[in-house]
């Protein structure tokens, strides 16, 4: 894994570390990511699920599904380890202006028909 990306992730991996994942959050930058974060399934479906509002503070946020509007805007930098995530429409909007976005969704990012 490259230093600089190590670098650019770091604060996404403290967010991960602060709310306890089981696994070295740097897994994460490899191309085989998905299948190291699938052996803790069970730790991330624990988590429950997860629906956004349009307006969202940011963090970390794991969840078996991550449920966001079609529209969102984060206030804080933000990580999403997900097995899925929706969101309404066929397109996502995320504004998060000098945050940091990161997402990692284990099964598929999807978008749904009806409006969230």
């Amino acid at each position: 894994m490259p230093a600089y990306r190590a670098g650019k992730f770091r604060r996404f991996r403290n967010l991960l570390i602060a709310a306890r994942v089981p696994f070295e959050p740097n897994i994460l930058l490899g191309d085989n990511w998905r299948d190291h974060v699938k052996n803790y399934g069970d730790f991330i479906a624990a988590r429950g699920n997860f629906i956004a509002n349009a307006t969202e503070t940011g963090g970390a946020i794991i969840a078996d599904t991550v449920v966001l509007p079609s529209k969102v805007c984060f206030s804080s930098d933000t990580v999403i380890v997900a097995n899925r995530i929706l969101f309404g429409g066929p397109e996502l909007e995320i504004k998060a202006r000098g945050k940091g976005i990161a997402i990692f969704p284990v099964e598929y990012i999807e978008g749904v028909s009806n409006s969230l």
